[in-house]
């Protein structure tokens, strides 16, 4: 059974793939996330993964990253992001008609976890007021 809220914001977990102090999305890596203005996704439907995405849970998305092997060896941002309007919730994740940066936490390379360090300095500074 999906849960559907209609008001309010989740705030919940999810990771980019990055160049410079670009962040893109995991799924659309020739699309840039924008730092400017919320991501909007007219179209939600969980079945059809429309929608702006984030994980249930930490534990989750750092589990799903380990299994996946087209991430083993590139490095990712992992951050929390804004969801609001239309939003459903899957035992999974969110999926969400707008999204927003709303933190930048940590760079992980295959198993290995950064919270400081130049790239995350550059986006924090780019995608955070």
């Amino acid at each position: 059974m999906k849960t559907v809220f209609k008001a309010g914001e989740i705030i919940a977990p999810r990771f980019w793939v990055f160049e410079g102090d670009q962040l893109f999305g995991a799924s659309k890596w020739r699309k840039p996330w924008p730092h400017d203005e919320p991501v909007y996704q007219p179209q939600i439907e969980v079945i059809q993964q429309h929608g702006v995405y984030a994980f249930k849970s930490i534990d989750y998305l750092y589990g799903w990253l380990e299994n996946a092997p087209k991430y083993k060896h590139i490095p990712v941002i992992v951050g929390t992001i804004r969801l609001w309007g239309t939003v459903y919730g899957a035992p999974q994740g969110w999926r969400g008609s707008y999204g927003r940066v709303h933190s930048l936490d940590t760079k992980v390379v295959g198993r290995t976890r950064i919270t400081d360090g130049e790239d995350l300095e550059r986006l924090r500074k780019r995608y955070l007021p």
